[in-house]
């Protein structure tokens, strides 16, 4: 579906929605998976590859061509600019998911788990386990990537109008 997406916005846009993973990031996609196991390092690991996928290489540079500029504004809050702009039907739902995976990374993945990332993480998974709940957001995650990629194909077909 990522991948599927990428080539229906370039299609619509002249740009992939994501950058190409460079470097260290080469492979991402492949690595990201249901977690196999309840530790929360591989919840961490996950965590991690689904907030590079998702929120690190979004295409900010293109994202925010022709429109003003905003300083100190984060590649989500210019997703938002554009999708707002481009009237996509699932903004908020959509902005309100990459957040909270931004969240994740921010709060459990990229730092050691003090106080504050404990308890954000035990109000985001209530009474799931940390597979479950991981699961939870790879289905959000792939829906959002649908409708992102219906959206660029309704666009490309009116562009084609």
């Amino acid at each position: 579906v990522y991948a599927a997406l990428q080539d229906k916005w370039e299609v619509a846009w002249g740009w992939r929605l994501h950058r190409q993973a460079e470097g260290a990031d080469v492979g991402v996609l492949s690595r990201l998976r249901i977690p196999v196991d309840e530790s929360e390092a591989e919840f961490r690991a996950q965590s991690l590859n689904l907030a590079l996928i998702l929120v690190d290489l979004l295409n900010e540079k293109c994202l925010i061509q022709g429109i003003d500029r905003v300083s100190g504004e984060k590649g989500i809050d210019k997703l938002r600019r554009f999708l707002e702009g481009n009237e996509y039907e699932y903004t908020e739902r959509d902005i309100s998911l990459l957040k909270k995976v931004q969240q994740m990374r921010s709060r459990i993945g990229a730092h050691a788990s003090g106080s504050g990332g404990q308890a954000f993480l035990e109000q985001e998974l209530g009474d799931r386990s940390h597979r479950e709940y991981f699961i939870e957001l790879i289905e959000e995650s792939t829906q959002v990537l649908l409708d992102l990629k219906r959206f660029a194909v309704s666009r490309a077909s009116v562009s084609d109008s």
